[in-house]
């Protein structure tokens, strides 16, 4: 079955090989508004360039203030990633960014506000089984909240970004089934070990979507299609 992404936050790569790991998005957002403007202006439109260099300016204050915020969201996220990892009690677990909102199952997308707003809530960690595939956040109460996913009812992983409102990063796409209703998931592999919560290197996030892909065709049904990309030829 071919995935039809429906989410704002998610993007698949259209080009071979993977996407830049990390780049800023607030910057698109403001050229963008300029650039509406500017073809309203052309068009005659009263107002039109005023109107965009309003929606650029804010959206450009808004970065500043986020940008200057940056090492405390990241020190938070630091934190409760480690309280991810330690409360799984399993080396196996993999430190990730995710554009999952638990308050429902299966996770829905998480808000672009509140990925701006509060940008330590979409680090999880997750553990692969061979037929599972858990997303869990660290609370007071050992997990406060997190889904556990069926391989078997994955029908389509790619290579692709996900738009967390400051930053664009790599991201790989999971989309399926649960409890009849669909989902689609953005999934970041980070260094949790680096300042910045830097997304993984090259290897790494191919060597993981790969083991993701053979454990979601191992547990499919007999008969069934997974459909899925894996990321080849040059990086940049």
């Amino acid at each position: 079955m071919k995935m039809e992404l429906s989410g704002v936050l998610l993007r698949r790569r259209r080009r071979p090989g993977l996407p830049r790991r990390r780049r800023i998005a607030t910057v698109h957002a403001a050229f963008l508004a300029l650039v509406v403007g500017a073809v309203a202006l052309l068009e005659g439109r009263d107002g039109g360039l005023s109107a965009a260099l309003g929606a650029a300016t804010a959206i450009t204050v808004m970065a500043l203030v986020s940008f200057a915020l940056w090492p405390l969201y990241f020190a938070v996220g630091r934190a409760n990633l480690r309280s991810a990892m330690q409360s799984a009690d399993d080396h196996r677990a993999i430190a990730v960014r995710t554009t999952a909102d638990f308050s429902t199952f299966p996770p829905a997308e998480l808000s672009i506000v509140l990925s701006w707003l509060r940008p330590w809530i979409s680090y999880q960690a997750m553990t692969l089984d061979e037929r599972t595939l858990t997303l869990r956040n660290a609370g007071r109460r050992r997990w406060s909240a997190g889904a556990r996913l069926r391989l078997d009812r994955v029908d389509s992983i790619d290579v692709g970004t996900a738009n967390f409102g400051t930053l664009v990063e790599r991201a790989i796409l999971v989309a399926g089934f649960a409890n009849g209703e669909r989902y689609e998931l953005g999934i970041v592999p980070v260094d949790a070990t680096s300042r910045a919560l830097s997304p993984v290197d090259d290897l790494v996030y191919r060597e993981l979507i790969e083991e993701l892909i053979a454990r979601a065709r191992r547990a499919e049904p007999s008969g069934s299609g997974l459909r899925s990309e894996q990321p080849q030829g040059d990086p940049r």
